[in-house]
């Protein structure tokens, strides 16, 4: 059948994604063949129709999985006896009464509360936007990193990435960059152009620039190190 070789054209491409689970389903729109009801065009395939599979598929849900990351985004000072630090977490959790420690400077503290729209938290979690307040007053500013210290990221200014150059004007190595990760900037330098991705095969193909909508993998050159875990790990941070 046409259909059993398009499943395995993108088994194959899938596998190269390392996508770990996909389903297939014969289905035609313009029909109405296996969309909300079983098929009787189609009596090869017993499998269930598109709208069963959709209402039995498990709903997606927010992961509090991964170690502690808050970047900060703005410092909260209304007036001197309050000061917090506003921002998201990017994944992990946080509770009162952590032991802190603050990227770059290094510096240590515990949490003293945490502040929401509804009122104080026990505790927050991956996509929580939140307020952090702590028990010694450090200096903190927009781009900063809290984590938990015996879970540290890792801390690099020179690393490859895979990107896609989303530019009219193609990538060029010779020019500055302004890199944005999490809530920090930085200025950056692509040295090499390892290989432009060939998206019909998935194969690495030789690349001098790229162009708009290419991928590819690079070596970067950050002006400052920042803090980032691997992408597999954690994409808020990688």
């Amino acid at each position: 059948l046409r259909y059993e070789a398009v499943v395995a054209e993108f088994m194959a491409v899938s596998a190269k994604l390392g996508i770990p689970s996909i389903r297939f389903l014969p289905v035609s729109a313009l029909a109405g063949d296996n969309v909300v009801a079983r098929s009787g065009n189609m009596p090869w395939h017993s499998g269930a129709p598109l709208l069963e599979l959709l209402e039995s598929a498990p709903a997606a849900r927010r992961h509090a999985t991964g170690d502690f990351r808050f970047p900060v985004q703005y410092v909260i000072r209304p007036h001197q006896q309050f000061r917090g630090y506003a921002g998201t977490v990017a994944s992990g959790v946080v509770q009162a009464g952590d032991e802190i420690v603050v990227l770059p400077s290094g510096r240590t503290t515990r949490v003293n509360s945490i502040e929401s729209y509804d009122g104080t938290l026990a505790q927050a979690s991956s996509g929580e936007a939140v307020v952090l307040t702590t028990t010694d007053e450090l200096d903190m500013s927009r781009g900063d990193l809290i984590v938990h210290p015996r879970h540290l990221p890792r801390s690099v200014s020179v690393f490859d990435a895979d990107i896609c150059w989303m530019h009219e004007t193609p990538l060029a190595l010779e020019r500055a960059y302004v890199m944005l990760h999490t809530t920090q900037q930085a200025q950056a330098h692509v040295t090499l152009i390892h290989h432009r991705t060939d998206m019909n095969t998935l194969d690495a193909a030789p690349a001098e620039s790229l162009e708009m909508n290419d991928i590819g993998r690079v070596s970067m050159s950050v002006g400052r190190a920042i803090h980032c875990d691997a992408y597999s790990v954690n994409a808020a941070m990688g």
